[in-house]
């Protein structure tokens, strides 16, 4: 057994603190940590007279911190518990028991001695110290629940009549963040992986197999995502999967034994709500402008008249034209394109589900624009229902209007036409 001066034993824990995260796999992602320190002596003071309880605890900081164990409310604070009797210090965080059934723990157990002048005498201690970070079990937690949008009436479930769509359009999807790891997470919100919502209830999902951490829920419909991804923010979105049975903490392993008791799972949420801003009643409206003018410039979303651009401030293609919108990349079940008519330049569609749209004029929609009527976080805004949304659409043609007037036998004769957005030929 090897042995060591006081001056060397913060040293050797801190060294086999970190052994134990270098025990972690590189696709694991730990979320509870354990660490016991117990002194076998024949000295009868305080333990405190032997070590500092202080300075094993910055070790133990430092490494919870590297694994973002602070960013998050655990609902279960750092531990620390000193025994003076039995000589052992024990610190715990996490979310989820050391003692948890059929745990997978990144482990690092060692024994060694450390020698110490105490009241004029050399004196021997037997340290034990055990470093456990738990990685990958229990991973029976469940979450369950319904997706809600943003109806007339409030808050309703979201089904597929009022979106246009069928269940096929509609998916979810669960992003862990931490404790742990962040690199050997969920991935990010572009790797989720998006499971449709359950057959038998068009706005319910279900989510298994999950071991305890943070989760954050995404929601597409009909081509919009929105994304819970704020967790520095308190968000009501948020769904912490803890675990439940007996907590037992006190293991001094002094033994070099772990003591697993078969009562401890992972938490099932049922009946969580999911609530969203996707709506029924947004609108699409912009204007047709003309050339050389520049249709991007103005394009954004609104919620007061004095945030869209009025048609006095660009020049218009004031023809009477058809205008055409329809799904982007998602199937619908109502029937497409929906069609109106621009007047003097302005067109407008309402009532329009959450989705992403194609909007083009008659005879150019390989010109058309894409329009996410998405309810979500851009531009500055927050998620909101029932928004206006304006796509101005540039017009390469000129319309041309003649006005002509001549006498014949002192008869005045007028002669009136248009042409409507003709394209010139380069010279």
């Amino acid at each position: 057994m090897q042995e060591f001066t006081i001056r060397e034993f913060y040293a050797q824990i801190d060294r086999i603190i970190q052994e134990a995260d270098e025990a972690i796999p590189s696709d694991s992602d730990p979320y509870g940590f354990h660490l016991s320190v117990r002194i076998v002596s024949k000295y009868d003071g305080s333990i405190s007279d032997i070590f500092s309880p202080e300075t094993v605890k910055q070790s133990v900081n430092k490494v919870i911190d590297e694994h973002n164990f602070g960013r998050f409310d655990l609902e279960n604070p750092i531990k620390y518990t000193v025994n003076e009797e039995k000589k052992y210090l024990s610190v715990q965080v996490g979310l989820t028991p050391l003692n948890a059934a059929d745990e997978e723990i990144a482990f690092q157990y060692k024994n060694f001695k450390v020698t110490q002048k105490l009241e004029g005498k050399t004196v021997t201690h037997t340290v034990n110290v055990v470093a456990h970070f738990i990685i990958e079990k229990p991973n029976d937690g469940e979450i369950s629940g319904n997706v809600y949008y943003e109806g007339d009436k409030g808050q309703e479930l979201l089904l597929d009549h009022p979106f246009w769509s069928s269940g096929n359009e509609k998916k979810i999807a669960n992003q862990r963040y931490g404790p742990g790891n962040e690199d050997a997470n969920s991935g990010k919100p572009d790797k989720l992986e998006w499971k449709p919502f359950e057959p038998h209830n068009q706005s319910g999902y279900n989510f298994g197999d999950l071991t305890p951490g943070h989760y954050f829920p995404h929601v597409k419909i009909n081509g919009c995502i929105h994304h819970y991804d704020k967790p520095e923010k308190d968000n009501e979105d948020e769904i912490i999967v803890k675990t439940y049975g007996d907590l037992h903490w006190e293991n001094d392993h002094s033994k070099d034994k772990v003591i697993r008791f078969d009562k401890v799972k992972a938490e099932r949420k049922e009946k969580v709500e999911i609530h969203t801003t996707f709506s029924t009643r947004n609108t699409v409206e912009g204007f047709l402008i003309a050339p050389n003018e520049d249709p991007d410039k103005w394009n954004k979303w609104r919620d007061e008249p004095d945030e869209f651009i009025r048609k006095e401030d660009t020049k218009l293609q004031k023809t009477k034209i058809k205008v055409y919108i329809e799904p982007y990349l998602w199937t619908s079940t109502k029937k497409f394109p929906i069609e109106t008519e621009a007047k003097d330049g302005y067109y407008q569609f309402k009532d329009l589900p959450s989705g992403v749209y194609w909007v083009y004029t008659e005879n150019r929609k390989a010109r058309g624009k894409i329009v996410e009527v998405c309810n979500c976080d851009k531009d500055g805004y927050e998620k909101r229902p029932n928004m206006i949304y304006q796509q101005n659409i540039d017009m390469d043609g000129y319309d041309i209007f003649l006005e002509y007037e001549y006498k014949n036998d002192g008869e005045l004769f007028k002669l009136n036409a248009l042409w409507e957005n003709v394209t010139l030929p380069l010279v």
